[in-house]
């Protein structure tokens, strides 16, 4: 199991923003979790993040693979 660097969690914030800008204000949430290692906040704030329908745009609901 490798560990991602804190630059590499931050492209992937920054990935999503661009991608899925109706969740910006969540990505935000979760960047300042993560950079305040509020861990299990974020844990919560993901599992409802990656339930959210934008993720379902192209109908298959595969955005996050």
């Amino acid at each position: 199991m490798s560990t991602l660097t804190t630059q590499e969690v931050n492209a992937l914030f920054d990935e999503h923003q661009v991608k899925f800008p109706q969740l910006n204000d969540s990505i935000s949430q979760l960047r300042q979790q993560y950079t305040s290692k509020m861990w299990h906040e974020m844990t919560d704030n993901l599992v409802r993040y990656v339930k959210d329908p934008a993720f379902d745009a192209s109908g298959e609901g595969n955005e996050l693979i």
